[in-house]
């Protein structure tokens, strides 16, 4: 790289449905430079970036879930990227007795695979209440795990800005759910 090969990054984000994103948060981060930018009322922005390989944009505003693409190009200035509104789901994990630490799970089916959902914050409460947020719709199977259990997987089908709520999930010793795995 050169001493400065500073480039413009610029493009469109969009919701689900084209609407333009304003006033949503965009970053390029590339291996010696970093660049951020808000979107304006046509959901456009220009990231100036010292870089002279692909970068990795990312994008961020409430109530949408997270967007990300990598190795784009220095000079890109058609980049349109997508951030849908974000889905969630609330539920509860149930057991007797509960244990004291739970954990939740979340796989989503991406082009026929099961990958680990990321982007998503899922908060766990008492008495066993769950709830995840910012969650990119689609299709997720959704468990609990706890010290010598786990539940079954429930599938969950979720759309842009929908909440699912009522996932139960019920805990029960590993060698009960053998066939569910």
């Amino acid at each position: 790289m050169r001493g400065w090969d500073l480039t413009i990054i610029g493009g469109r984000l969009v919701d689900e449905r084209g609407a333009p994103v304003r006033e949503a948060l965009v970053g390029a981060v590339g291996p010696h430079d970093r660049a951020v930018a808000r979107t304006n009322a046509q959901g456009k922005f220009a990231l100036g970036i010292n870089a002279a390989e692909p970068v990795r944009v990312v994008a961020r505003k409430s109530g949408h879930a997270f967007g990300l693409r990598r190795g784009v190009a220095p000079g890109t200035l058609d980049l349109e990227l997508v951030l849908p509104r974000a889905a969630g789901l609330t539920g509860r994990v149930a057991a007797l007795p509960m244990p004291k630490r739970f954990r939740v799970t979340l796989w989503r089916f991406e082009a026929g695979e099961r990958v680990r959902a990321k982007g998503c914050s899922i908060l766990r409460l008492p008495g066993g209440l769950f709830s995840v947020s910012r969650l990119t719709p689609g299709v997720y199977e959704v468990r609990a795990e706890a010290e010598g259990c786990a539940s079954a997987a429930v599938s969950v089908d979720v759309e842009a800005g929908e909440v699912v709520t009522g996932v139960e999930l019920r805990l029960r010793a590993g060698d009960e759910i053998q066939g569910d795995v």
